[in-house]
């Protein structure tokens, strides 16, 4: 008998680990599945209830919203709800607003509801809400708000982009997790997207505004014409960002104050080519936004019908506002190897960030901000930092949506592309011109994806002579021929030829030494 229970006693303890590493398989693949959430009990997706995982520790609270309209209005929100789906999109004519309230516990909060204006997201089951509770009120910090339901990882990303910001000091939306319910129907994990109004304008250190916007609208009605065609066709120009009116979100107030006006003007005198983008809008603020946006992948966030500009009261310069992301994505290239001379290229959206890269001062800082932020070790420090702003959101979303994160290997694929560019193995091609035309001068081409600057002649003794001007050589467009320049070396008086040339991307980025070939031919070409 000692014998059996020898063997058996080891046996059992087997059987006990196979049997809880059965459970927990079943119970992770069960929730994965949909089965425990959809079959077992409809209401575990719900984050307020008990987790039925134990392996899995409990993700943190959130707030649980309850939005109640009348039956007349809810059936009427419903209606046009169900005509946006059909349509693909819902513009501001079609769109009505629906008074309601709005509860959070023992708080009860009158609001307005209507739905939120733009095209169909795909994967949702209800068309999204806007809410806007009446001034002097407030639900999460914000008065106006879109309730989004979670669908993909962008929210996360939404959040991260405005955690960094807010870092840097840069004015941002709001972006709060939350389990909505409107009326008995329930809308489940959503985000709270915050709009600019006057509590927005209160939590910016840059004055009272107002707020600036292109109008979107002919845009999304050039979108939903295209949609329409059969075959690829050339946009029609009432989607232009030059064609889209201005608008102006100043909080409260009804009339343009003078500084209002006077943004208006600037706006429109930069929209013309009359004033720079330096001399507009905030230097920092652009350069920083849009280095931001190539390091996290949310180069979506530059489309010019969703940013908007704040007046800043001091200074009077706009400063961009960065929008909720809709989409998300690793980079393919830098923003500011979408700049080739005054060419641009067709990507529909970016045109506004095109222009402000073509500001040379504004592309001086912008990368300045691209060669710190590929330091290495540099992007995950500022993770480190800002990790208490969206890590309770990456928990909230994963717990909910197991196969849904925020992926790191996108931050490491984008800091390698922007370390690449900023440092590639080739960047200027030099040769001494041909003794034929009296070798007074090298001829440079550019043949990186940025404008390079020639600063200086290197001698064959290491003797360094500075160019009285820096040579700006534009960025070389992809499958055009070379484009050469000259460096003269004459007025040097030197019987000795200049061995190198000493080029850079931008004054305070590194400065690469570039040997001088001959090439006999030159002069033939």
């Amino acid at each position: 008998m000692a014998f059996w229970q020898r063997i058996n006693a080891p046996l059992l303890s087997i059987a006990a680990v196979v049997l809880i590493g059965l459970v927990y398989f079943l119970g992770v693949e069960s929730e994965r599945t949909g089965f425990v959430r959809e079959v077992i009990d409809p209401g575990f997706r719900k984050l307020s209830d008990p987790v039925l995982n134990a392996f899995r520790a409990k993700p943190p609270a959130i707030a649980q919203l309850k939005i109640q309209l009348d039956i007349v209005a809810f059936d009427s929100l419903m209606v046009l709800s169900m005509e946006a789906f059909r349509e693909g999109h819902l513009d501001g004519t079609g769109n009505s607003v629906f008074a309601g309230t709005l509860l959070k516990g023992d708080l009860s909060v009158p609001i307005v509801v209507g739905l939120l204006e733009g095209d169909e997201r795909e994967g949702s089951r209800m068309w999204p809400i806007h809410v806007r509770a009446l001034p002097g009120d407030t639900i999460l910090g914000m008065q106006t708000f879109d309730v989004v339901p979670v669908l993909d990882e962008t929210p996360l990303w939404s959040i991260l982009l405005n955690a960094v910001l807010k870092e840097f000091g840069h004015p941002t939306l709001g972006d709060v997790l939350s389990e909505v319910d409107l009326n008995d129907q329930e809308m489940g994990l959503c985000v709270l997207q915050g709009r600019t109004d006057a509590t927005m304008l209160g939590q910016w250190s840059n004055g009272n505004g107002p707020v600036l916007r292109f109008d979107d609208s002919m845009v999304r009605a050039s979108k939903v014409d295209m949609a329409q065609r059969i075959f690829s066709s050339t946009p029609p120009p009432q989607g232009d960002w030059a064609s889209a009116p201005l608008l102006m979100r100043a909080g409260e107030e009804i009339l343009p104050t003078r500084r209002a006006r006077h943004a208006i003007d600037r706006l429109e005198a930069f929209r013309g080519g009359i004033l720079s983008a330096a001399e507009v809008f905030d230097v920092e603020t652009v350069a920083r936004l849009l280095a931001v946006c190539d390091l996290l992948g949310t180069q979506s966030a530059m489309d010019w019908w969703d940013l908007q500009f704040l007046v800043d009261s001091t200074s009077g310069k706009l400063v961009p506002v960065a929008p909720h992301l809709r989409t998300n994505a690793p980079i393919t290239s830098l923003q500011g190897a979408m700049v080739v001379g005054n060419e641009l290229l067709a990507i529909q959206g970016r045109e506004l960030a095109i222009h402000f890269l073509s500001d040379t001062t504004i592309q001086r800082h912008y990368l300045a901000y691209l060669d710190t932020f590929s330091t290495a070790g540099y992007w995950q420090n500022l993770m480190a930092r800002t990790e208490d702003q969206w890590e309770p959101a990456r928990k909230v979303v994963h717990a909910e949506y197991p196969r849904l994160d925020l992926d790191t290997m996108i931050l490491v694929h984008d800091r390698t592309v922007i370390y690449q560019t900023l440092h590639p193995s080739d960047m200027v091609l030099a040769y001494m011109r041909d003794s034929q035309f009296g070798g007074s001068s090298v001829a440079i081409a550019n043949v990186h994806s940025l404008p390079v600057e020639i600063i200086a002649l290197v001698y064959s003794n290491l003797d360094t002579v500075y160019l009285d001007a820096p040579i700006r050589l534009a960025a070389h467009l992809k499958d055009r021929p070379l484009t050469y320049g000259t460096v003269p070396i004459m007025d040097y008086r030197r019987a000795e030829k200049p061995s190198a040339i000493l080029a850079r991307l931008s004054p305070g980025l590194t400065v690469r030494k570039v040997p001088i070939r001959m090439w006999t031919t030159l002069g033939a070409n």
